[in-house]
């Protein structure tokens, strides 16, 4: 993984690509490929292949079993806000800031390719903007 972070930070695209082969080939379990996947989402997103690089984050989210769904409504949107308003209420900023940081390191990954295929979305749709 060290490696291929490299040769992605380093513009490396040719060891960048054996690198990540030789994870994807060697790895036993897929939570050893997850970290080579993201690198591979941001490399292919750097290349201006934004579509492939969200598919790519779809599908380890898809075996991390988080369901995402095809197409969102403005109505889906404001419901899972509406749920989530719902399930703060009664808690403080510093309540929620004070929260033991997740243990789980899939539920972890989860949360971290969320975020990009969101940057990943915004920049198919033409409103690049960076998630903080």
């Amino acid at each position: 993984e060290a490696g291929a972070l490299a040769c992605f930070v380093n513009v490396d695209s040719q060891n960048l690509k054996l690198s990540l082969g030789e994870i994807f080939e060697n790895a036993v379990r897929f939570e050893d490929k997850i970290k080579a996947y993201y690198i591979l989402a941001q490399n292919l997103s750097s290349l201006n292949r934004a579509s492939e690089a969200r598919d790519t984050v779809l599908f380890v989210l898809n075996e991390l079993g988080e369901d995402i769904p095809e197409e969102i409504s403005p109505k889906d949107v404001q419901t899972a806000m509406l749920s989530s308003q719902q399930l703060l209420e009664g808690y403080s900023k510093e309540d929620i800031v004070g929260v033991p940081r997740l243990k789980d390191e899939k539920k972890e990954w989860a949360v971290k390719l969320m975020e990009l295929v969101l940057q990943l979305q915004s920049m198919l749709s033409g409103k690049v903007k960076k998630m903080t």
